[in-house]
């Protein structure tokens, strides 16, 4: 089974976690430092509707797919403290907490990350 690098490599052609979320592409030390938790949720949020399966036609769904979960795992890493330093510091992954699971259910996981939005929710939020 190929590393998620490997993976983002072949997929993104970038083994760099944070190109492959969408961010240009940062310097080691400072640029990357300076990128917020909110900035790499939203930028997550963004890749991860780009590529969703279910928004792909049926000839490019299996890409999507690898590319979605590619996506889960690579947030993975940069939304744990500990692992994103140790990335940043590094370059390196810890591949047995960071690896890629292909059984897990990303769209659950992806549901758990983003609540739905409905009419009543925006209208609570507009009234506050």
């Amino acid at each position: 089974m190929p590393s998620l690098l490997d993976t983002l490599e072949s997929l993104f052609a970038t083994r760099d976690l944070y190109q492959a979320l969408g961010f240009q592409k940062l310097e080691k030390d400072g640029d990357r430092k300076s990128v917020t938790e909110r900035q790499i949720k939203k930028a997550y949020h963004k890749s991860s509707l780009k590529y969703h399966p279910d928004r792909s036609e049926e000839k490019d769904r299996k890409e999507a797919t690898q590319k979605f979960q590619a996506l889960g795992a690579t947030y993975k890493i940069l939304s744990d403290a500990n692992a994103r330093a140790l990335y940043d510091e590094s370059g390196e992954i810890d591949e047995e907490n960071g690896g890629f699971d292909d059984n897990r259910d990303w769209d659950h996981y992806w549901r758990l990350l983003f609540q739905k939005v409905s009419y009543t929710y925006i209208l609570q939020r507009f009234h506050k």
